[in-house]
């Protein structure tokens, strides 16, 4: 249980699949959005400036990548949810059916 979880009072639910599938997910876009921006960020100290105005020239010319990127990875998660969920359903009401006979 998060320690967000316990500030807010929630009760712990248990194990998720769709919990387990979110956090990679999750991970995967900080990740991917950290390296667009530590590229960026290289390539401005290469050309001379200080570490300070690297990253900030860095963060503001790669933001619109960095939201971009994050769409998009988020709109395609959500369309493979999207197929994968009416494929999943029926499997899961034959399992039900079959084991609680």
């Amino acid at each position: 249980m998060g320690v967000g979880r316990l500030n807010w009072g929630w009760q712990a639910g248990g194990f998720r699949p769709r919990g387990a599938t979110e956090t990679p997910a999750r991970s995967g876009i900080v990740i991917n959005d950290s390296i667009v921006l530590i590229v960026a960020i290289a390539d401005r100290e290469e050309e001379g400036k200080p570490p300070l105005q690297a990253i900030e020239d860095g963060s503001c010319d790669r933001l619109r990548a960095v939201i971009l990127t994050s769409f998009t990875i988020v709109a395609g998660l959500a369309t493979a949810t999207l197929l994968i969920l009416p494929t999943m359903l029926p499997v899961g009401h034959d399992l039900r059916r079959l084991t609680m006979n």
